[in-house]
């Protein structure tokens, strides 16, 4: 009679854990996508917001239809400043030297975090070696502000060690149905080791990001015999490369603002013809 073999405590917490972060992943996926949602039929319906041209509207309803179309604008904007990452405004300075300036602070974030808690400054992969293309500075400043949060909250749910953070290369974002492409994706990945219920809580803490910061891709690797997890985490966020739509029936203005109503034919029959004025000649 030979004994059941026993099953290996790291393989049932590996299990456990991932099914819990499977879970994880699909709720955020899924409140972010529904976010999206929300912003694209808001600007769908700034969109077909209208005023018919035919019957004039009372001053009643223009004024319901231009506070109707502030509430939408305001709404899409508050989604929008949750979802995308605004570029810093350089004010005149230099892009190159600012982007160089933000650089040194995020190394100098690293250093400090990490010394705090005695472990090894992690090692910055995907940077420029030298100085970047000015068109290329506010991505890199998103993806470097991303890096400097996410790093912190990493190190925040006890990780034992953060050995590498590095810039990805952009990608497109999601298009609409005209094929129009309004944000661009800025990933970012960060390599650490720890525990896998440390491991979670970061996964768990990364909702506390603002902007929105999307998990992309997840990593973990196992030892048998230990209970930490090497961990490959990439996040994004997103740049706006577009404008958003413009109001209802089209703007003649800043803001989006509804047009004013045209008078219908109806309108314009009853209106005085006006005939030029004639000179005698002396």
């Amino acid at each position: 009679m030979t004994a059941a073999p026993r099953r290996s405590p790291l393989g049932t917490l590996l299990a456990l854990g991932g099914l819990g972060l499977l879970l994880l992943v699909g709720l955020w996926r899924a409140g972010l996508l529904a976010a999206e949602r929300r912003r694209t039929d808001l600007e769908r319906a700034l969109k077909t917001l209208t005023v018919s041209g035919r019957v004039p509207p009372s001053q009643e309803v223009m004024t319901y239809l231009r506070k109707r179309h502030e509430a939408l604008v305001e709404r899409a904007e508050a989604l929008r400043r949750r979802v995308v990452a605004e570029p810093k405004a350089l004010e005149g300075a230099d892009p190159q030297l600012y982007y160089q300036e933000q650089f040194h602070a995020m190394e100098r974030t690293l250093e400090r975090l990490t010394a705090a808690r005695g472990t090894a400054t992690p090692e910055r992969l995907g940077f420029p070696k030298e100085l970047p293309p000015s068109d290329t500075v506010p991505r890199l400043l998103v993806q470097v502000r991303l890096i400097e949060e996410a790093a912190a909250l990493v190190l925040e749910q006890g990780i034992t060690g953060l050995s590498a953070v590095k810039v990805e290369d952009p990608e497109p974002g999601p298009a609409a149905d005209d094929g129009t492409v309004f944000v661009t994706r800025l990933p970012v990945s960060l390599r650490f080791r720890g525990a896998l219920p440390n491991v979670l809580q970061t996964f768990a803490a990364v909702q506390r990001l603002a902007p929105l910061a999307d998990i992309r891709i997840i990593r973990l690797v196992g030892e048998e015999g230990s209970d930490q997890l090497d961990t490959e985490l990439v996040l994004a966020r997103y740049l706006p490369t577009a404008p958003i739509a413009a109001g209802p029936g089209g703007t003649d203005g800043p803001a989006g603002s509804p047009r004013e109503p045209h008078a219908g034919p109806a309108a314009r029959s009853k209106a005085p013809r006006k005939t030029p004025a004639r000179t005698r000649a002396p």
